[in-house]
């Protein structure tokens, strides 16, 4: 699996090249989504391929790798998370040390919130429920992607030049 992930990132334009975690298939895996052959979503968290020859930038101190995607998506960058491989992680600040204790300092709203400040014309604050624990609802950052990332046309919905 790695090494079809790693050639398909060598093949494609994409900056990253993230796998599928948990929470992407929340409401099932074709959730809003059509049924594709390859089924691909325009974000890049935790677990990523990267090349030293295409360049991207985090940003912040809190949440920077979605503010990395989010501001990368706004720069015209491809992030992508591929859904056919999927990770599991444990649960969201219950693993000790490296950030979980800025996080849980905090709080979810001020690592949500750090994106919100990097793309205010696209990210909001929301809350994030889990219809099987609704006592685990949090503050979560929530994207536009009809303002968040380019919508790329095919040629034959071009409309014609007036001459």
């Amino acid at each position: 699996m790695i090494e079809t992930m790693l050639d398909y990132f060598i093949s494609i334009p994409a900056v990253t090249l993230a796998m599928a975690q948990g929470g992407d298939f929340i409401g099932g895996a074709n959730e809003g989504e059509k049924p594709r052959l390859c089924r691909l979503r325009r974000k890049a968290m935790n677990v990523l391929f990267c090349s030293c020859e295409r360049q991207w930038n985090m940003f912040g101190r809190r949440n920077e790798d979605v503010n990395a995607y989010v501001c990368g998506n706004l720069r015209g960058q491809l992030f992508l998370t591929v859904m056919q491989a999927k990770i599991t992680q444990v649960q969201t600040q219950k693993n000790k040390g490296i950030i979980t204790d800025a996080y849980l300092e905090s709080g979810t709203y001020v690592k949500s919130f750090y994106t919100v400040m990097y793309a205010p014309s696209c990210v909001q604050i929301g809350v994030l429920k889990d219809s099987r624990a609704p006592e685990n609802a949090r503050i979560h950052h929530k994207i536009n992607w009809h303002h968040c990332a380019p919508k790329i046309l095919r040629e034959e919905w071009k409309k014609p030049i007036n001459d």
